[in-house]
């Protein structure tokens, strides 16, 4: 049977390339939206669910007969951070609705343990706690209750995204990040290639180009 992705932040600048390449690989698409006019592409395969990420009806239907739940969401402009509230919303429903495989994202400056950051790498995460003291906590807090789940998650954390044609390359580490920025055509595909890959399970890989 075909998979169906569910996908939360399908209308960003990563989440956009997301459902596209999702559907040219034969996925069923499942899209939350607060504004479904926003909708990039016209397909069969695609459904769009209006509602907030901060709502658990909306949540729930949007992972109704999903088997994956990729988040892209970003920080709403003027609000208070949000990731950490709506990582435990879709983990409720998650189990409500039998789904075991999470992907999210993350900026590359979040420090968890065991990473082994070069200096550079560290004085650049410490400035951007120092500027973004909230919400680093409140990623922190979210990897904290995926950590205490029992399902399958991975965050993939991330340099400087850039909306440039895909390259070939993409570097993969646990401990450092390995570049600068990556495209969000390149985001998208190492995120849909996480869906049946297990080797980030329970885990939090730096990507780049």
């Amino acid at each position: 049977m075909t998979k169906c992705v569910a996908i939360i932040g399908g209308n960003g600048k990563v989440g956009k390339y997301l459902v596209e390449q999702a559907i040219e690989k034969g996925y069923r698409v499942r899209i939350l939206s607060r504004n479904p006019k926003q909708k990039h592409v016209n397909d069969e395969s695609v459904t769009v669910i209006k509602g907030d990420a901060r709502n658990y009806e909306a949540i729930a239907q949007l992972l109704r007969g999903s088997d994956v739940v990729i988040n892209t969401i970003g920080q709403p402009k003027g609000e208070r951070s949000i990731f950490a509230e709506v990582t435990s919303q879709i983990l409720i429903a998650m189990k409500q609705e039998n789904v075991n495989r999470y992907i999210t994202v993350a900026g590359g400056s979040l420090t968890l343990e065991g990473d082994k950051k070069t200096l550079i790498n560290r004085i650049g995460a410490t400035l951007f706690k120092l500027l973004f003291a909230k919400m680093i906590k409140d990623k922190e807090k979210e990897v904290e209750l995926l950590k205490e789940s029992d399902i399958d998650w991975t965050v993939v954390r991330l340099p400087f995204i850039v909306d440039q044609q895909e390259v070939k390359v993409i570097k993969e580490d646990l401990f450092n990040m390995p570049g600068t920025k990556m495209t969000s055509r390149n985001v998208a595909t190492f995120l849909l290639r996480q869906i049946d890959n297990k080797t980030y399970i329970r885990k939090h890989p730096f990507v780049s180009n």
